[in-house]
């Protein structure tokens, strides 16, 4: 991932050490193996508990917790990343719709964002099958729940399954699974993005409940008249 990024930077802009966000970017691997390959890193989630394991991996790294509706950075990034589907947590487009405006603001001209969603038709697949049965061989109980099938709306709890625990819930996701043709529209409808898939990730990655894009930010640099 991060040599694949560094082959997306924009030669003529990038730093010696490129800026890269990394957003919601949970216990920090994804942040590690690009401060291995020579980044510099910022990085944000809403969890304490996932950023307080994060800090003590990762001390090189700034993180910082935050809501991705919300981006606090000013700085001027020189790429993006965002995985996991951690965009599905945006359920409401017009939140998406709005990372992608602050995208545009921390981010200089031609910077890459790598992202990867969930693809729709998975969550009516086998996918969920082996997935549950993932977690249920570490002692997780795996509960996917449409919340609105129309709308693609889902959510995903985890449970443990000892000490008499069954059914309490640890964690609880609610996300929303996005199509090609939305995210195209929110992220190239105003012309601040050029969203590409990557088949080079589609393919290295071997996930196949997910898609992955590149969307590369057009415009003046910030702070350009």
């Amino acid at each position: 991932m991060a040599q694949y990024l560094s082959s997306l930077l924009p030669t003529r802009e990038a730093p010696a050490t490129p800026l890269v966000l990394d957003l919601a970017c949970g216990t920090g691997n994804v942040s590690a193996a690009l401060v291995t390959n020579g980044f510099d890193v910022a990085a944000i989630d809403i969890s304490q508990q996932m950023l307080s394991r994060a800090r003590r991996k990762n001390p090189r790294v700034g993180f910082v917790r935050g809501d991705l509706r919300k981006l606090p950075f000013r700085g001027t990034f020189d790429g993006v990343v965002c995985l996991s589907f951690s965009l599905s947590y945006l359920t409401i487009p017009d939140d998406l719709r709005g990372l992608v405006s602050n995208l545009h603001r921390i981010t200089r001209k031609g910077a890459p964002v790598i992202l990867d969603v969930i693809r729709p038709e998975a969550l009516d697949s086998d996918w969920l099958q082996r997935e549950a049965a993932r977690w249920e061989a570490k002692g997780i109980q795996f509960d996917f729940r449409w919340l609105s099938k129309p709308n693609r709306l889902y959510s995903i709890g985890y449970s443990p399954r000892r000490s008499g625990r069954d059914g309490v819930w640890r964690e609880a996701h609610v996300g929303r699974a996005y199509t090609a043709q939305e995210l195209h529209d929110l992220f190239e409808g105003r012309g601040l993005f050029k969203l590409e898939a990557s088949s080079v990730l589609d393919a290295s990655c071997g996930t196949s409940h997910l898609s992955y894009y590149v969307a590369t930010r057009s415009g003046a640099d910030v702070g350009s008249p």
